[in-house]
């Protein structure tokens, strides 16, 4: 469920468990988003030229082949809460969708009315844990020995961004790699160590908290999402590879 509404409006209120891609960054950013799952858009206010068919047709353009928009040309956010159903402050609870398919270009349009029986809360989450820079930094710095062996560094983003720049031993698999699956049904997550800790970042920390929460909710309990990501790593001036 992702909100395209400006960060500003989404920090104020957003729909329980949705998390946010203003509508302005979605060519930027699109990659940031697995493309074998289903993704609902939502804004705060529908109409013909609403933000969010704007943000689905946009995705759908970009090959996004599993997209909808909710809520046009009703008001999508309020009629949600009006109906009672829960708005979160904070991204607390695991929203479940059922399986939609669609043809690239053509989003599906889901109501107000039928999304109650779309969308499903269930138990609540587990937040991710999030880690300094300082932290990781230091503990790599005075004790080299354990990357590796004791803990792992993950670098989430397209190997152009890595390539360009990263942590220090950082392996890279860019998030849309991380939660597909191989040829076998598999995760690709399915083959990280389960036994050691798991350092996860991306440029800013979006992608970073996605990973941890998948990795969290697939058995992993020990992984740890980099505040600030690699934007901050650098504006620290540590030490990068290229």
């Amino acid at each position: 469920m992702i909100d395209v509404e400006p960060k500003i409006a989404y920090a104020r209120e957003h729909l329980d468990g949705a998390v946010n891609l203003p509508l302005e960054e979605i060519e930027v950013r699109h990659k940031e988003l697995p493309k074998d799952k289903l993704i609902i858009t939502y804004c705060h206010c529908g109409g013909e030229s609403s933000r969010a068919k704007q943000a689905a047709d946009k995705l759908a353009g970009l090959n996004f082949k599993k997209v909808a928009y909710l809520g046009e040309p009703a008001s999508a956010f309020f009629e949600y809460k009006k109906a009672g159903h829960p708005v979160a402050v904070n991204l607390n609870r695991y929203i479940a969708i059922e399986q939609l398919t669609t043809a690239a270009g053509s989003p599906v349009f889901i109501s107000t009315a039928s999304a109650p029986h779309i969308l499903k809360p269930v138990s609540p989450r587990i937040n991710p844990a999030i880690v300094s820079c300082e932290i990781l930094y230091f503990r790599m710095k005075n004790h080299p020995e354990e990357v590796g062996k004791n803990f792992i560094v993950i670098d989430l983003r397209e190997k152009e961004e890595y390539d360009a720049g990263h942590i220090p031993r950082a392996q890279n698999i860019p998030l849309g790699k991380l939660l597909s699956k191989n040829s076998d049904g598999r995760f690709v997550y399915e083959t990280l160590p389960k036994d050691k800790e798991i350092f996860v970042y991306c440029a800013g920390g979006y992608r970073s908290k996605i990973a941890a929460q998948e990795l969290l909710e697939a058995g992993y309990d020990k992984v740890y999402s980099l505040d600030g990501g690699f934007t901050l790593w650098r504006k620290n001036n540590y030490e990068i590879e290229k």
